[in-house]
């Protein structure tokens, strides 16, 4: 049996991680893809980009639901978090399997400070196992720290780390728990 210690920053200073869904090919969606991917500040120009995909008729399913992951993306960055969950429930309704669009919309509740619901949708991600579940264990750890669990919150840090080696934000967010053994 371990206790787990809070060492340092809240995690009001953590950032909850993204998925971002990858689309083939060239043409609007695939700039879409490309500014989530890379782009930390947005502005209006880039979420333009991804509307005008969109409001392509001719665009594939499976495009039009990575392009909403994706804008979702792009407005949860540019502090609009009301319609980043708009479009990940757009796309959730699509294809209610997409594990991207949970860990985003998770991600987008956390920043709202709706825990509870974050806690719910980050299950249901993790649940589906996406290709980004590290992802889902980090943002889920974030919302069990900030209701009081260290201990789970901790584990889903190091399943996050385990699942994705070296990677920055889990290890720094794990740096600020001290595990000792209860007495």
């Amino acid at each position: 049996m371990y206790k787990i210690l809070m060492a340092a920053a809240l995690m009001t200073f953590s950032v909850p991680a993204s998925a971002q869904m990858i689309v083939l090919g060239t043409g609007l969606s695939r700039t879409c893809y490309e500014t989530a991917l890379v782009s930390q500040t947005v502005d209006r120009e880039d979420i333009e980009v991804c509307t005008k995909a969109l409001s392509q008729a001719a665009i594939p399913r499976d495009k039009r639901i990575a392009t909403l992951v994706n804008r979702g993306i792009l407005f949860m960055r540019a502090g609009d978090y009301d319609r980043a969950i708009d479009d990940y429930d757009l796309a959730l309704k699509m294809d209610d399997s997409n594990g991207a669009a949970y860990i985003n919309k998770g991600a987008a509740l956390i920043y709202k400070g709706q825990y509870d619901e974050a806690l719910l949708v980050l299950n249901t991600a993790v649940a589906l196992n996406p290709d980004d579940l590290h992802a889902a264990y980090y943002n889920r750890a974030l919302v069990l720290e900030q209701q009081g669990d260290l201990n789970a919150a901790y584990d889903d840090l190091t399943k996050a780390l385990e699942l994705k080696p070296e990677w920055d934000l889990a290890v720094k967010q794990l740096d600020r728990y001290v595990v000792t053994s209860a007495s």
